[in-house]
């Protein structure tokens, strides 16, 4: 099929690791790979539309209960709950869902056995809100837990979370693990997850261009940064929604390095958003009472908000 060029940015199907049972049509542009193309375009013509429209800024609000806390602008309304200190989901102002819970979590290769320990495991974790003028940030710390017991319960993983909230449609989100016992040169799987329930293509913005996916029938992991690396200088991938919204994550950073950044797709329309540190050989030791870290920015863009000139320019 043809290759969409939005601005200065040529936007080329993603052919590497996908789906033999829905091949990419050749020569005109038709198929379920080019309505894709032609949505975005669609959505980008719309962008364009609303550059002569001031966005709409609104102070971020907050809603505290005993179980949750509320967070809300113009843009979006992200829950989160207080047992684990993470998000709950993120909904557009009208309460349209847009993205489930996130965790951190591992399912082997940190314990002699296999075991899986995750945030959403928490039940009682620290929570804190402050303010900062129009930002409002809430803290959470907690322990990796799972079902049943360990084999050594002594073994711990502290996890922090910090979510920082203004009124941009951007949510600037750190966390990090620290355990306090050493496994030499892990190898198995740690990550950070958050999915999203329903989205019609996928695209990154790689180190050799833009590249974009429809939503598939199969259960598989999509886009993957260890086989076609994130533009080292400007990372950023994301989903194109049915109704033409954009989620977009951005600017990720760790310490050790994430050694995976990726996307799998349930089959049914809906996808999970991986960051993780072990997806193959560690990078490092992981050492007692040695935090990894990582960050990044989540990007939220309703179709009906006159917010698109926030959007990077090869949206554009």
């Amino acid at each position: 099929m043809r290759s969409l060029t939005v601005g200065r940015h040529e936007w080329r199907p993603y052919m590497g690791g996908r789906d033999e049972s829905r091949p990419y049509p050749g020569g005109v542009c038709a198929g379920p790979a080019c309505r894709g193309a032609i949505h975005r375009a669609r959505v980008v013509a719309a962008a364009l539309l609303t550059l002569a429209h001031p966005a709409f800024a609104q102070p971020p609000t907050v809603d505290d209960s005993p179980e949750r806390l509320v967070i809300a602008n113009a843009h979006y309304r992200a829950t989160l709950q207080r047992a684990s200190g993470t998000l709950f989901g993120v909904a557009l102002p009208d309460g349209t869902e847009l993205l489930g819970a996130d965790r951190l979590y591992s399912d082997h290769g940190l314990y002699p056995e296999p075991h899986m320990v995750g945030s959403d495991g928490e039940t009682n974790a620290a929570v804190e809100l402050t303010r900062d003028g129009e930002r409002v940030t809430v803290s959470s710390r907690g322990v990796l837990r799972g079902e049943g017991e360990l084999a050594d319960p002594q073994r711990r993983i502290e996890y922090a979370f910090s979510y920082a909230f203004d009124a941009s449609p951007t949510i600037h989100i750190q966390f990090s693990a620290t355990p306090n016992f050493t496994v030499e040169a892990p190898s198995g799987f740690f990550s950070y997850l958050i999915g999203v329930p329903r989205y019609a293509e996928w695209f990154a913005k790689s180190a050799e261009g833009v590249i974009f996916q429809p939503a598939g029938s199969i259960s598989t992991r999509t886009y993957q940064s260890s086989l076609e690396p994130l533009d080292p200088n400007d990372p950023w991938m994301g989903v194109l929604l049915p109704d033409g919204g954009i989620l977009a994550w951005s600017g990720f950073q760790g310490g050790p390095p994430l050694t995976n950044v990726f996307m799998h797709e349930s089959g049914q329309g809906a996808t999970g958003v991986f960051l993780a540190w072990l997806s193959g050989p560690g990078v490092r030791d992981f050492t007692a009472n040695e935090p990894w870290t990582a960050e990044f920015g989540l990007h939220v863009w309703g179709l009906a908000l006159s917010d698109r000139p926030q959007l990077p320019g090869f949206l554009r």
